[in-house]
């Protein structure tokens, strides 16, 4: 699944027409937007750090990630340069404290280094800062909170220069049509990462062993933990070469070879099923 969160409508706005996404009516907390086969979850958080930590925490609580699910966050920010930016840094402004986004899927951004700040920065803000920075309020809480239930390659950040800073206030047409101009390719991304994440979650099926019965193994060979991680990993490789698992275990049911009397007997009989498995 791929978790979107953007800050404010204006930005979420033009992604929801291109990926199709529909507001789920019955939540009341944060507007939800999902797509029919329920891949794609969009959250509005709302501007500022603690909403989009809270609408994080939210979001996973009531679905919770799985190991190739995805956190991406798309919103506006002020730079110096026009453009969409893949961020491979984040720094809390209010800590001083960085946070470094795996970069691992190609994409068509230019990269750039984002501060959350606590409100709008002013053009002199974003000219008297280290050159080529970009700004906004909500990253470095996404990250931190996403931290607490994904791994760095699984969480990132897309900003979209709508202004050079606020002297006044941002007019939401501006943020939106900074997002318009580059929601074609930012939809075009997240469709990528999904097929990225629907064929992770195919080789995780395929990779999967049958826990009753490595439950089973383990039980009846006496394993301790590093005997049960060998096992795993030869199940898994025979598994993966059309092994059949179960037959093996039958067969050593049916021989009077399984269950082992103690351990050491046990490492005998797993250099047995190695045998059967693997040769």
């Amino acid at each position: 699944m791929i978790y979107i969160f953007s800050a404010l409508y204006w930005e979420a706005g033009p992604l929801t027409e291109r990926l199709s996404l529909k507001k789920i009516p019955e939540n009341f907390c944060f507007q939800e937007f999902c797509d029919e086969a329920k891949t794609i979850r969009l959250v509005i958080t709302g501007a500022g750090a603690v909403a989009a930590a809270t609408a994080a925490g939210w979001m996973f609580a009531k679905y919770p990630p799985e190991k190739h699910d995805l956190l991406v966050n798309v919103g506006s920010c002020a730079g110096e340069s026009p453009g969409a930016y893949l961020c491979h840094k984040l720094t809390d402004a209010a800590t001083g404290r960085s946070y470094y986004p795996d970069m691992v899927y190609r994409h068509p951004f230019l990269e750039g280094e984002l501060v959350t700040v606590s409100g709008p920065v002013t053009a002199g803000d974003v000219s008297s800062g280290a050159r080529g920075l970009l700004y906004d309020m909500e990253g470095a809480a996404l990250y931190q909170a996403g931290a607490r239930f994904l791994g760095p390659h699984q969480m990132q950040f897309i900003k979209i220069v709508s202004d050079g800073g606020a002297n006044g206030r941002i007019a939401t047409e501006q943020v939106r049509a900074a997002i318009e101009s580059r929601a074609d390719t930012v939809a075009d991304h997240v469709r990528q990462l999904l097929a990225v994440t629907e064929r992770a979650r195919g080789w995780h099926e395929a990779v999967r062993l049958p826990e009753d019965v490595v439950g089973r193994f383990s039980a009846a060979l006496c394993c301790s933990k590093t005997m049960e991680g060998a096992l795993r990993v030869m199940l898994t490789y025979a598994k993966l070469t059309g092994r059949d698992i179960r037959q093996a275990e039958q067969e050593l049911y049916g021989e009077g070879r399984l269950p082992c009397k103690d351990r050491r007997e046990g490492k005998e009989r797993l250099e047995e099923l190695k045998a059967r498995l693997l040769y």
